[in-house]
């Protein structure tokens, strides 16, 4: 059994919650776990609380209550680790993942022959959260998409920044950010931006190339996106200013 284990409950009584679940998504990253799925899905759910908590969307209150129901389902999901026999487990092979990714991105490409465009967006929005949940229990997967990555897995490692936004990401959307890009991977591109910007992940400095990429991604863009680009643009002004975070 991985030694690191026997730590998790204790960092989870320190009120280390997001350590602890880096830990679980190392694990679920090189070993076929059975709850694998289940903590990609408590990571987002943390992260998502969190983001709410730091953009004063609900109580100091309502994030304890939150974050003690997810340290519950952690609780379980140590417990159920403590049973299995990793030596027996199965070692996750990338090509079989990969394999897996490139199927989800066959989906998404299939999705551009529907004409019903809420269906189409649907479909595109499913198989970039299913590419995205594979790059978040995989990290080491990202480097092979460096290059030249589709937009399929563009949209599907926005979908993961979403999930567990990091302080490195913003170097890996000014990677795949060009004026050329569709509407629905630039919307995903300005989604994973806010996240950024809400989880309070930048820098010093950040915040210009923010605008940077926030201004080539308005080159023909659609109302929708426009409007998504202010409320990013908002959120950044919004956490610039000094002592507004305080209220909260």
């Amino acid at each position: 059994m991985p030694m690191d284990i026997q730590h998790l409950k204790p960092l989870l009584s320190q009120g280390e919650t997001k350590q602890v679940i880096g830990h679980l998504l190392q694990l679920s990253a090189t070993y076929n776990l059975p709850s694998g799925n289940e903590i990609v899905l408590l990571s987002s759910r943390f992260h998502i609380v969190t983001k709410e908590k730091n953009g004063g969307r609900i109580s100091f209150d309502t994030y304890k209550l939150e974050i003690n129901a997810i340290n519950a389902a952690i609780y379980l999901v140590v417990d159920e680790l403590h049973t299995l026999k990793f030596e027996q487990l199965a070692i996750k092979s990338f090509p079989k993942i990969l394999e897996t990714i490139q199927l989800f991105e066959k989906e998404y490409i299939q999705a551009n022959q529907v004409s019903y465009l809420p269906a189409r967006l649907r479909l595109k929005n499913n198989a970039a959260k299913s590419i995205g949940v594979l790059l978040q229990s995989n990290p080491g997967l990202l480097q092979q998409f460096s290059a030249n990555p589709s937009t399929a897995v563009i949209c599907g490692i926005c979908k993961k920044i979403q999930m567990n936004p990091e302080s490195g990401d913003l170097n890996t959307i000014e990677k795949f950010t060009l004026p050329s890009l569709g509407m629905f991977t630039k919307g995903n591109i300005v989604n994973a931006i806010t996240e950024l910007i809400y989880f309070q992940t930048l820098s010093i400095g950040d915040d210009h190339r923010v605008k940077v990429l926030l201004n080539n991604l308005k080159t023909n863009a659609d109302q929708p996106l426009l409007k998504n680009i202010e409320r990013a643009e908002a959120a950044l002004q919004y956490l610039l200013i000094p002592d507004q975070t305080n209220k909260y």
